[in-house]
């Protein structure tokens, strides 16, 4: 009987054990992952699972840490960002597409829109002149037509700036 017990114990020490550092292990897994195939490093603009824009301002052992727009700091485990959509808004280019839509009265001919919205947007702070702004009618809503704005801008964290820029012109 005392001899099952002491064949026992370690073995349920080791399961103990296992379960309270799965965490860690898969986050140093996940970020030596992440440390070998490198989608994104210090200073790149990331979109993470389709939500909040951030930038990357430190990958550690375990986690990498991001902070938003908004100045909020986000600590992502490895293990959880490996599980993630990233999209690398600094990759292959710095430079990057952003939409805005925008609603414009039914009486406005769609060309003239069109027209106006793309200088405008072309004359905002912070908009690359290359390549030039889009313009495309995307919807017929109840109240308005809508129309989306395509344009480039090579720093995200100036992104509120600009995109007020673009709708104030």
């Amino acid at each position: 009987h005392t001899i099952n017990e002491l064949l026992i114990a370690p073995g349920i020490l080791v399961v103990i054990v296992g379960f309270a550092t799965q965490d860690s292990v898969g986050n140093i897994i996940s970020g030596l992952t992440l440390q070998m195939g490198k989608p994104y490093k210090y200073g790149d603009w990331l979109q993470v699972d389709n939500k909040e824009y951030a930038e990357v301002i430190e990958i550690n052992w375990r986690a990498t840490r991001l902070r938003t727009l908004d100045d909020i700091l986000i600590e992502i485990p490895h293990r959880q960002m490996a599980a993630q959509n990233i999209i690398n808004l600094n990759r292959p280019l710095r430079k990057h597409a952003m939409h805005i839509s925008v609603g414009i009265e039914y009486s406005a001919p769609p060309t003239r829109v069109k027209d106006v919205l793309r200088h405008a947007t072309a004359n905002a702070k912070g908009i690359s002149p290359e390549p030039k702004p889009q313009v495309h009618l995307k919807n017929f809503g109840d109240f308005a037509i809508e129309y989306e704005i395509k344009y480039w801008i090579d720093d995200h964290s100036k992104y509120y700036e600009i995109s007020d820029s673009v709708r104030t012109n």
